[in-house]
């Protein structure tokens, strides 16, 4: 009988640590993304690039991400939020950085998926291999006021359909599964 206890309490706690330790192993990241300023005004980008980095094991296929969305995308997306609070505090700040992405309404004709045809302008990073991807945005209002500025980025992986799941498993195919983010960037305009 003691040895059945022992045998039980020796086989929870194996149990137990393969429980505690799987989640460690899917939270590995895939995807690192980093904010780049390609331009400066008075001491303010007015550009950036986002760099993403395969930091998995494997190969990795990115569907160019759209740029400021909130809505699901088949193809991921970039989030860009910026903050501006002005100078001298009389007035309110502002922000932006969220959009709506992916098909529009309304019914579309659409030729058979191929794994062609739904990968076609995908970069494959092999593991530490880096691509850039411009941010064509106008910051427009607050660049050209004093104040403080904050920029940040987030890649949210892309919402796929079941056909198009199932294409890239049979031709096994890794997307990334994880969202990204890079910290806060903080400027200051005189």
């Amino acid at each position: 009988m003691k040895m059945r206890a022992f045998c039980l309490a020796v086989c929870l706690m194996m149990v137990h640590e393969c429980i505690w330790s799987e989640p460690d192993r899917a939270t590995q990241p895939e995807i690192a993304i980093e904010l780049l300023a390609t331009s400066l005004a008075d001491g303010v980008p007015t550009g950036f690039t986002f760099v993403f980095t395969n930091v998995s094991g494997g190969n990795l296929s990115i569907p160019p991400p759209e740029l400021d969305c909130i809505t699901p995308s088949s193809n991921g997306f970039i989030r860009f939020p910026w903050k501006f609070m002005p100078a001298n505090g009389s007035e309110q700040g502002i922000g932006a950085g969220l959009g709506s992405c992916g098909p529009g309404g309304g019914m579309h004709p659409t030729p058979p998926m191929t794994i062609s045809s739904l990968t076609e302008k995908w970069i494959v990073l092999r593991p530490g291999q880096s691509h850039r991807f411009p941010a064509n945005w106008p910051l427009g209002f607050g660049v050209l006021r004093s104040g403080a500025y904050t920029f940040s980025a987030e890649y949210v992986p892309p919402r796929l359909s079941s056909e198009a799941e199932r294409l890239l498993s049979e031709a096994k195919i890794v997307v990334p599964r994880q969202k990204a983010e890079t910290p806060e960037q903080h400027y200051a305009k005189p």
